[in-house]
């Protein structure tokens, strides 16, 4: 089960974190926007700087997102 939690930056950009609650088990997201962004970023928890996310569909507003046991990722909508 995920949780999800959107906000706005400080520089006014919406941003999503994407929780996964189960602590034991890694499990994959298929998340799809309500209003489909341009582009979607992730932040790099190795440098602290944007990256592309690869798997994002603009059209259909649709990406996977793996996430191990109880790990989160920060996206930021373009």
């Amino acid at each position: 089960m995920a949780l999800v939690g959107e906000f706005e930056s400080t520089d006014g950009q919406t941003c999503l974190m994407v929780v996964n609650r189960d602590f034991i088990e890694p499990a994959s997201f298929h998340v799809v926007l309500r209003k489909p962004a341009a582009g979607v970023s992730m932040l790099s928890r190795q440098d602290g700087q944007w990256q592309t996310v690869e798997d994002y569909d603009p059209e259909t507003g649709a990406l996977t997102l793996p996430l191990s046991a109880g790990n989160a990722e920060l996206l930021r909508l373009e």
